[in-house]
């Protein structure tokens, strides 16, 4: 190699990293030659994730790790109401509901038909 290009390649700045250390989710690190970080998900907090949320997904059809919308992999349900009907209580809009059953006097009673 000439001289001059030796010079200047000689002159090139070299990096500056010491260390890479694995923060919160993460595994590996090191301080010398190859370093590699990984996530582990052993180490992240849980939450309650809601439909705007995204979530990692590893893709093991091209062995690649992508984001994705809790949306777009949650099947979500379409029951808007349920209803107390005869000899029932409770029902709702939202959320977990609860259904009873309606007991008067021991008996219960079904389309006017008495179950004692």
């Amino acid at each position: 190699m000439p001289s001059r290009i030796q010079q200047r390649v000689e002159q090139v700045p070299t990096g500056d990293i010491t260390s890479v250390v694995a923060g919160d989710g993460l595994s590996g690190g090191g301080a010398v030659g190859d370093v590699t970080l990984a996530l582990d998900v052993h180490e992240l907090t849980a939450v309650t994730a809601v439909s705007t949320d995204y979530i990692a997904i590893s893709d093991t059809t091209d062995n690649a790790t992508k984001k994705a919308l809790v949306s777009d992999i949650v099947a979500l349900g379409d029951i808007t109401e349920v209803t107390a009907g005869t000899a029932l209580s409770g029902g709702g809009t939202s959320g977990a509901v609860t259904l009873n059953v309606v007991v008067a006097n021991d008996d219960l009673i079904l389309a006017s038909q008495v179950y004692a």
